[in-house]
């Protein structure tokens, strides 16, 4: 109760009332592989469900709602929202150098989320955009999976693999 107010933030998109936590080192709030603020959501819709807490359901159904605000091509979606400049980006800057971190893609931090996605709809029964982000998410795996088998790691922002990490995954 006491570090949740200093570190949630709220924005409207598209009319909608949208929050995450505000990792100005990570460039806001983050959908990804190691640091997931769906996770984070998780567990205080947990306890405001728990608790019957409004304040926490509000932040949690804030969150969930600014990962599924992200705009989507072909299932793939950013995984940073970025409060100072009130824009999506594709995944953090420092682990994307093969890729273009703003408008690219990232599987590894795009699957993590779609899993968070999956433990949503399991506990809290949100509504069916959880299961439709990824079910649309498994087709764009499925249309992006190469001939051998592999996933590539970094997609740019027309969807084309970055070469030096396609056969990674």
């Amino acid at each position: 109760r006491f570090e949740l107010p200093l570190t949630v933030k709220k924005t409207r998109i598209d009319g909608v009332e949208c929050a995450g936590l505000n990792n100005i080192q990570r460039h806001g709030a983050n959908f990804h592989a190691w640091e997931n603020d769906l996770a984070v959501g998780l567990g205080i819709g947990y306890y405001a469900r728990k608790w019957s807490n409004a304040t926490l359901s509000e932040t949690a159904d804030g969150i969930l709602s600014l990962f599924l605000a992200a705009p989507r091509k072909n299932g793939a979606f950013p995984c940073i929202y970025n409060f100072n400049t009130a824009a999506y980006e594709g995944t953090l800057h420092w682990t994307a150098r093969a890729a273009d971190s703003v408008k690219g893609y990232d599987t590894g931090a795009m699957g993590v989320s779609a899993w968070w996605l999956l433990y949503w709809d399991e506990i809290l029964s949100p509504g069916d955009e959880c299961r439709s982000s990824v079910l649309e998410y498994s087709r764009f795996l499925e249309k992006a999976q190469l001939p051998s088998g592999a996933v590539p790691t970094y997609f740019f922002q027309d969807l084309k693999p970055a070469k030096q990490l396609s056969e990674s995954a």
